[in-house]
């Protein structure tokens, strides 16, 4: 039976298994935000499935090749809505997957140096929001207030991290959870793009997290897998989204 949990001991036990960019994002929301507030609901099932519902959006974790567990994942699908992520695989043995968009999970695996690898006096924390967020929209289909509350918010419990090149790069380093990192808000203002300025940002946060031994992961289309390949970003994967 899927439940909501109000209790984070239990939630985080239900992420016990082998962590993932998706019991990642849902272990950075609640230590993030918690369990008190009306935007963030988590859930969870018997069979290993685990959620959080989070404004408009919700991501899933875990597996099942249970079947009641799976209809009855697919019945609760409805609670969750559109924009809900989750594994390829998942979503089908949910018998959703050509309903979905799918998108590729790349990994930072060429670790080596580089000529022009991006430094520490080449990328800058200095920008304000609202400049962020006007290279940001160009990509992105959210509102300044939506994106400001909830990236002010993670930045300042320490959860999420802002990287800018010049006055035209952006990416953000989301969450660091159970040595997972996760890239994403990539994007480079119109005039700037074909330069490799995004794919050398990205690479610089990637190079960092490496430090710590974290696996770095990002989410992109599939006509972007190329570029950041080009970054030290293999395929690990395909991700699901309602």
């Amino acid at each position: 039976m899927i439940e909501k949990i109000t209790d984070l001991n239990r939630l985080y036990n239900s992420l016990s298994g082998k962590p993932d960019i998706f019991s990642g994002k849902i272990k950075a929301l609640a230590e993030g935000y918690g369990t008190g507030y009306d935007f963030l609901t988590f859930y969870s099932g018997n069979k290993g499935i685990t959620a959080a519902k989070y404004y408009n959006s919700a991501v899933i974790s875990g597996d099942t090749d249970d079947p009641e567990a799976l209809d009855e994942l697919k019945s609760f699908l409805s609670v969750l809505g559109k924009g809900t992520l989750m594994s390829y695989g998942l979503s089908e043995k949910l018998g959703i997957a050509a309903d979905c968009k799918k998108s590729c999970i790349m990994k930072f695996t060429d670790k080596a140096p580089r000529e022009n690898d991006l430094n520490r006096d080449n990328v800058n924390n200095g920008l304000t929001y609202r400049e962020i967020y006007e290279i940001l929209k160009e990509g992105f289909d959210m509102s300044f207030d939506e994106w400001y509350v909830d990236m002010n918010h993670n930045v300042r419990h320490g959860i999420s991290r802002i990287f800018t090149v010049g006055n035209f790069t952006t990416a953000s380093l989301m969450f660091s959870v159970d040595g997972i990192s996760f890239i994403s808000a990539v994007a480079t203002r119109p005039d700037m793009r074909g330069k490799g300025w995004a794919g050398r940002l990205v690479r610089y946060i990637a190079l960092k997290e490496a430090k710590y031994r974290n696996e770095v992961y990002l989410i992109c289309k599939e006509e972007l897998k190329g570029l950041y390949e080009k970054a030290g970003f293999t395929l690990s994967g395909y991700c699901s989204e309602i």
